[in-house]
């Protein structure tokens, strides 16, 4: 055999490339001894190592190998703490020693395997993908899983340390298969962790841990099982009565393989992801699932934790969350009450469990239990014996579980005591004796007692008698029994009373449009009900006695009040006699006949049927007419009453509507006068008062404008024009005229005598005009002394032309104008003395 013997003195990183072809190199050791000192480094890059014949392999430096490590001789761990990283398969068929080393797997999905069970010192899973067994395998000091899973499949992971943190994780898990499972050994008293999991199908990491009791040495193996019970025989409708549902999604297997001592067992879970849980049932060899005791809950989120305490029964291996069929009790706070008061009812049972119960065994209702297993529900008032009954208890999960229940209580209703309920009574003096028990009110009981103002015979009957006991007040008391509280009393008080006295009297005789009467009663009498005979009388009401007059007939009537009998005392009528009279119906003829006059133009003559009332007629609303005729002159349409008064005293009355038409309106006449230069005049505006639109036009000419009646003085003729508005029958037209006069305008002009003028000229000077008088005069410019006359004075005015205008005012409707004429004032002449030898 050809020998390599490489050592490694003083070198600390060397890295040893052998190539056996351009892809891949592979390291074979042929029987040398590869020996790889502390501190150094090798790798075999994109190849393998294979440790063959009689080789050996030892390394006390850090080994790479991106490729399989096949021992197929012997190798270890260099006597020290070497690292072998491997990237792909660990493959061991001889001899590893680990000594103090690391195997670090680094890889994706790889392989510890091998003929020979390997037994490393420290086992460390990093890179991607799984790490399976095909073998089972031993780890002495630490199992390092990080965030890998390693699947020891069917066979079994050995951590052969009793160390607590022999095994580290940050997500990484154990899973197994079949047989396989997690075996730790223990010598401590405290919490060995199983990180068991599985990546079949969900996903799911759900550790076990073993708290041995004793500190001598044992071994437990743990396996999760992440399938059906059923799947692998355990079937979960094989089970005690105690328990409702067994967990579908996965199970556990754990097993003490040495020792006898007893052990605590931490189930985690997750509720939100595998539901809610009550507690750990096991496969027993009956076999069944049968429930293994109360676990002690807690939390170690995201985990729910199930304590079992002291277990020792490890003759099968599987466990499984599980439910128990949810129980409660009934009972009642108090199981006698008084009516009208209630109590409460109490469930116990199950945690959180919904209880189905009815009340009498009527509809299902429900109460749901605390975490503490308890609830209550208030009964309300009571008033008989009610039995809440027991129907189901349920769970609703996830997983839901019920089962049926049986069980109840009576809550039974003890009757307040009832005295009834009091009144006042009545009796008359003549009345026999009476039990004051059988006037109460309500349901009284029997077995009470009296007291009151005068001592009663008949014990609870309360015998009363109205000649010896009188007028009083008497209670009536029932004591109350155990749970009610407090006495119950009812009162009765009593007046004696003499007969009544029935006597009235109406007035009489009344007619029929009089008020209603009522009865007047006299002598202490009271009412009752009120009859009359024979029929025709009626009344408003029997009660009060009212008459309804309008509705009755004319008659004498026998007027009955009956007081029927009443507290002992018989029947009591008085009569009255009473007379109703009327007078005959009033008609009223009118002339004409409708009743209809003009206004201003006719009148209406009304006469009333019959003629003969004693008591004679007025008539209205005109205040002092009176007589059987009436001859109206209304203004406006008016309604006119006759009232006749009859000899009996009795009144009539009758009513007439008069319609009284408004006369058309046509205006006011006048005279006018237009000038033949004049402007066109609308003849209706000329009309006084005020003119009806409706009318139309007659004269000397046919004038344009409708109703306006437009006249041009300069082509119409003068005359007398008629505006006519037709008449409303009985009403006839009406007119108003218009004389039109027409007159040409009158030349006017004026002068002064003697002009011009000189300011020392003496006096006044008038005007002498021709035409129309009754002008004004005025002058300009300023300085004569002129009058609105026209009268000049000379002597006051300044020398001057003036201009004098003369305002001729309107007539005989022509328009006014102005005439002038100049005045000229002269100043007075200077004369000089003429002296003559």
């Amino acid at each position: 055999m050809r020998k390599l013997y490489i050592k490694f003195f003083s070198i600390l990183f060397f890295v040893l490339w052998i190539k056996c072809n351009s892809f891949a190199q592979l390291l074979t050791n042929n029987g040398a001894v590869f020996s790889i000192k502390s501190g150094a480094i090798v790798m075999v890059r994109t190849g393998s190592v294979n440790n063959t014949a009689a080789g050996t392999m030892s390394n006390a430096g850090t080994f790479t190998i991106e490729g399989n490590f096949e021992n197929n001789a012997f190798a270890n761990g260099g006597g020290t703490n070497g690292i072998y990283r491997v990237l792909n398969n660990w493959i061991n068929n001889s001899t590893f020693t680990a000594d103090l080393s690391q195997v670090e797997l680094y890889g994706a999905n790889q392989l510890i395997t091998g003929s020979s069970i390997t037994e490393f010192h420290r086992l460390t899973l990093t890179g991607t993908g799984i790490k399976t067994q095909t073998i089972d395998s031993r780890v002495n000091n630490l199992l390092e899983l990080n965030d890998r899973e390693l699947a020891t499949d069917v066979n079994k992971m050995f951590v052969t340390t009793a160390n607590l943190g022999a095994i580290t994780r940050t997500t990484g898990f154990v899973s197994s298969l079949g047989v396989g499972r997690l075996v730790r050994n223990t010598n401590q008293v405290a919490n060995y962790l199983f990180p068991v999991g599985s990546s079949v199908g969900v996903l799911r990491y759900r550790p076990i841990e073993v708290r041995p009791s004793v500190t001598v040495s044992h071994s437990f193996e743990v396996r999760l099982a992440n399938v059906d019970p059923n799947v692998e025989g355990f079937n979960r409708n094989t089970k005690e009565a105690a328990l409702c549902v067994i967990n579908s999604n996965y199970f556990h297997y754990i097993n003490r393989a040495t020792g006898s001592s007893a052990a605590n067992l931490t189930f985690y879970y997750d509720a939100i992801a595998d539901g809610n849980w009550q507690t750990v049932a096991k496969w027993r060899g009956l076999p069944q699932w049968e429930d293994i005791g109360s676990p002690t809950v807690g939390a170690n989120p995201p985990f729910t934790t199930f304590l079992i305490s002291n277990w020792n029964d490890f003759i099968l291996q599987p466990y499984a969350l599980a439910n128990t069929s949810p129980t409660a009790t009934i009972n009642a706070s108090n199981a006698s009450v008084c009516s009208g008061t209630g109590t409460t009812i109490d469930f116990n049972g199950t945690p959180n469990a919904i209880i189905t119960y009815n009340i009498d065994g009527g509809s299902n209702l429900t109460v749901t239990l605390d975490a503490s297993g308890n609830a209550s529900i208030n009964t309300g008032n009571l008033a008989a014996n009610t039995t809440y009954n027991l129907v189901s208890a349920s769970l609703p999960g996830p997983p839901p579980c019920s089962q049926s229940l049986s069980g109840s209580v009576t809550v039974t209703v003890v009757q307040p005591p009832n005295a009834g309920t009091g009144t006042s009574l009545t009796i008359c003096t003549s009345h026999p004796s009476i039990n004051l028990f059988d006037s109460l009110g309500g349901a009284p009981q029997p077995g009470g007692i009296w007291t009151g103002t005068n001592l009663l015979t008949g014990g609870y009957l309360g015998t009363y008698n109205p000649v010896i006991n009188g007028s009083g007040t008497y209670t009536y008391t029932v004591n109350a029994s155990s749970p009610c509280t407090g006495n119950s009393t009812a009162t009765i008080s009593v007046s004696v009373v003499p007969p009544p006295v029935a006597s009235f009297v109406y007035a009489s005789p009344l007619c029929k449009n009089n008020p209603n009467p009522f009865p007047t009663f006299i002598t202490g009498g009271v009412g009752g009900t009120f009859s009359a005979s024979p029929t025709g009388l009626v009344f408003v009401s029997t009660a009060t006695g009212e008459i309804d007059l309008a509705a009755s007939l004319p008659g004498t009537y026998t007027i009955t009040n009956t007081i029927a009998a009443t507290a002992g005392c018989p029947q009591v009528t008085a009569n009255f006699s009473f007379v109703l009279n009327t007078a005959p119906p009033l008609t009223i003829t009118s002339t004409p006949n409708p009743p209809i006059m003009c206004r201003g133009f006719s009148t209406v003559l009304l006469q009333v049927t019959p003629n003969n009332f004693a008591g004679g007629y007025v008539w209205g609303p005109v205040v002092g007419y009176v007589g059987y005729s009436h001859v109206a002159i209304p203004t406006v349409t008016t309604t006119y009453t006759v009232v006749g008064t009859h000899a009996n005293g009795c009144t009539s009355s009758a009513s007439v509507l008069i319609t009284v038409i408004q006369p058309s309106n046509a205006g006011v006449s006048a005279v006018i006068d237009l000038c033949t230069t004049g402007t066109t005049v609308d003849l209706f505006t000329q009309l006084g008062g005020t003119p009806e639109l409706t009318g139309t036009w007659s004269g000397p000419s046919s004038l344009p404008g409708g109703y306006l009646a437009t006249f041009d003085p300069a082509v119409n003729t003068p005359g007398l024009y008629t505006y006519t508005v037709p008449g409303n029958p009985p009403c006839p037209n009406a007119t108003a005229t218009i004389q039109v006069n027409v007159n040409p305008p009158v030349p006017t002009s004026f002068m002064y005598n003697g002009a011009p003028f000189c300011t020392d000229d003496v006096g006044s000077i008038s005007p002498s005009i021709t035409g129309t008088l009754g002008g004004a005069f005025t002058a300009t410019p300023p300085g004569l002394m002129i009058d609105g006359s026209g009268v000049i004075t000379p002597a006051g005015s300044t020398p001057g032309t003036y201009t004098v205008t003369y305002s001729v005012p309107a007539s005989n409707g022509c328009a006014p104008y102005t005439v002038t004429n100049t005045i000229i004032i002269q100043p007075s002449p200077t004369t000089s003395p003429v002296f003559h030898d």
